[in-house]
C-alpha cells in the first residue's frame, strides 16, 4: 500500500545544484551518517514514548493513531520538496532531521510495536518460530515490492533523476503525497476493523475444550 519514492527523494536530496537549482545539497556524510545516528536514537526513544502514551489504549485505536500519525509524517518530505521550509526560513538540515530523520522513524516504531504485540498474543503455543519465519518472509517481499513498483511509478511519471537528460523532480511532490500519504492511509484505516478492539493487556487466546486442544483466536 506504500510504493517507496525513496530511491528518487534520496536523489532529490543529494543532487548537485546543477540538477536541482536551489535544492538540499546534502553530503553523502550528512544523508547516511548525521541522519541515520539520529534516526536510531529517535526510534529508542520510541519506545519510552510509546510505553507511556498509547500502551494503555486498545489496539485498534493504536493502530488509527499511528496511522494518522504516519500521515502526518509522509507530508515531511512533500513539504521539502515543494520547498515549503525554505519559504518559512527553515534550513533543509534541519527540517530533514526534524522530519525524515527523528519523526517518520518515531511514528513507524510506534505502529511496529503493537503490531508485533498483537501478533505474539495471537500465535499458538509452540508455532512461533514459524509465524516469525512468516513475518520475516512477508516483510521482505513487501518491501521488496514497494521499492521496485515505487521506482516503475516515478520513471512512468516522467521523474529523471540523472543520466544525460536534465534532472526534472517536478512531479516527486505530487507522487510522495499519493505514495506515502494518501495510499497507505485509506488501506489503514479501511481494514482497521480487522484489528480486535480489545486492549493490549487482554489474552486473545482461549483453549479449546474439544478437538486439538490448539489455542484458538477469539
Amino acid at each position: 500500500s506504500r510504493p517507496s519514492m525513496g530511491r528518487a527523494l534520496e536523489y532529490f536530496y543529494t543532487a548537485s545544484e546543477q540538477c536541482v537549482p536551489g535544492g538540499p545539497h546534502f553530503s553523502y556524510s550528512y544523508y547516511i551518517g548525521v541522519a541515520g545516528i539520529v534516526s536510531s536514537v529517535a526510534m529508542l526513544c520510541a519506545t519510552f514514548l510509546y510505553t507511556h502514551t498509547l500502551s494503555g489504549m486498545r489496539y485498534r485505536r493504536v493502530f488509527i493513531v499511528t496511522t494518522l500519525l504516519r500521515c502526518l509524517a509522509g507530508c515531511s518530505d512533500f513539504w521539502i520538496v515543494k520547498r515549503w521550509n525554505v519559504a518559512m526560513g527553515i534550513s533543509d538540515s534541519v527540517a530533514y532531521l526534524l522530519g525524515e530523520a527523528i519523526f517518520e522513524p518515531v511514528v513507524g516504531m510506534l505502529g511496529y510495536i503493537p503490531a508485533v504485540a498483537l501478533i505474539s498474543k495471537i500465535v499458538s503455543p509452540g508455532m512461533e518460530s514459524s509465524v516469525y519465519a512468516f513475518m520475516a518472509g512477508t516483510y521482505n517481499f513487501g518491501s521488496l515490492t514497494a521499492s521496485l513498483g515505487g521506482e516503475l511509478i516515478y520513471e512512468t511519471a516522467g521523474v529523471v533523476t540523472s543520466g544525460e537528460q536534465q534532472c526534472d523532480f517536478s512531479g516527486l511532490a505530487t507522487l510522495v503525497m499519493i505514495c506515502h500519504v494518501a495510499l497507505p492511509t485509506v488501506f489503514t484505516l479501511g481494514f482497521v476493523w480487522l484489528i480486535p478492539d480489545a486492549l493490549q493487556t487482554e489474552s486473545l487466546l482461549k483453549e479449546e475444550k474439544e478437538g486439538d486442544g490448539i489455542a484458538k483466536f477469539e
